[in-house]
């Protein structure tokens, strides 16, 4: 992060505040799906998840007010089965085998909206 210490200088406050808000991210990520889980009768699965984080840095000379650093939006999603197998010796087994993991969008934005 060079040249976000040559923007706000060292030895300043920072806070990250992250958020799971839909319409949040949505306003940032075009065509981003609503966070969830999804299951088929087939035991086939898929999570997604999407989180919206904001780095603020304290103004210079003026304690507890803050200044947008950066912001960033990522969606991740998650595939994977879940196989339920019956051994008359050892009864139910569930077996789980993940698939895939990928961030399906990513987003790093200054607070002037340059990515």
């Amino acid at each position: 992060m060079p040249t976000f210490l040559e923007e706000f200088g060292e030895g300043r406050k920072i806070d990250v505040m992250f958020s799971l808000s839909h319409s949040l991210i949505a306003d940032k990520l075009d065509g981003v799906k609503i966070s969830g889980f999804q299951m088929d009768k087939n035991g086939n699965f898929r999570f997604i998840i999407n989180l919206a984080a904001q780095i603020l840095v304290e103004k210079k000379d003026r304690r507890r007010e803050w200044d947008e650093g950066r912001s960033a939006y990522l969606s991740l999603q998650a595939k994977g089965k879940f196989v339920i197998k019956n051994n008359a010796a050892e009864g139910r087994t569930v077996t789980i085998m993940p698939k895939n993991l990928e961030v399906t969008n990513l987003k790093i934005l200054k607070a002037d909206g340059e990515e």
